[in-house]
């Protein structure tokens, strides 16, 4: 997979409810290369979205729909896949369980710096010292010196992008 279907992937991926994914995951508990396993979705959903891309990705093939008056879509998860579609779901539940400690983050720890700054009638230049010492803790704590500076061009990459919010 490439870093543009590994993106496609992640952003329909993004979309899906915990409930669309673990269908995935059940089927997965299923799977075995000597009987299919096929998943029916209807037209258009979020699981419709994310198994098209799978298509994309050799992990699903479309199969007929179903003979029902109800539109639907089939799809066969390829055995072949079940590690590629196991690290997907893992990559995807590493990624909403990250998402979720930031925005946590995000709500609660600024107020505390700020007001610990105002209080102290810092200045902007105090707030970047401050937040400058906490990235510093962090990274001797949680980092391999090795990965120092990987660390901090990541920081500055993030804090670059961050220019246009």
């Amino acid at each position: 997979m490439n870093d543009k279907q590994r993106q496609t992937l992640q952003a329909v991926a993004r979309t899906a409810t915990p409930a669309d994914l673990s269908i995935l995951q059940a089927a997965l508990t299923e799977l075995s290369p000597d009987r299919p396993t096929m998943l029916t979705t209807t037209p258009g959903s979020n699981n419709d979205r994310l198994w098209s891309e799978m298509v994309v990705l050799g992990w699903m093939r479309a199969a007929d729909p179903l003979d029902l008056p109800v539109r639907s879509k089939v799809y066969v998860v390829n055995p072949a896949a079940q590690d590629e579609i196991r690290g997907f779901l893992a990559d995807t539940t590493r990624a909403e369980a990250m998402t979720a400690i930031i925005n946590e983050f995000r709500a609660n720890v600024p107020p505390v710096l700020i007001d610990a700054v105002r209080g102290a009638d810092g200045t902007p230049s105090d707030l970047a010292i401050l937040l400058a010492s906490i990235v510093e803790s962090t990274m001797r704590r949680a980092i391999k010196p090795e990965l120092h500076d990987e660390f901090l061009r990541e920081v500055a990459k993030v804090a670059e992008g961050m220019r246009s919010i």
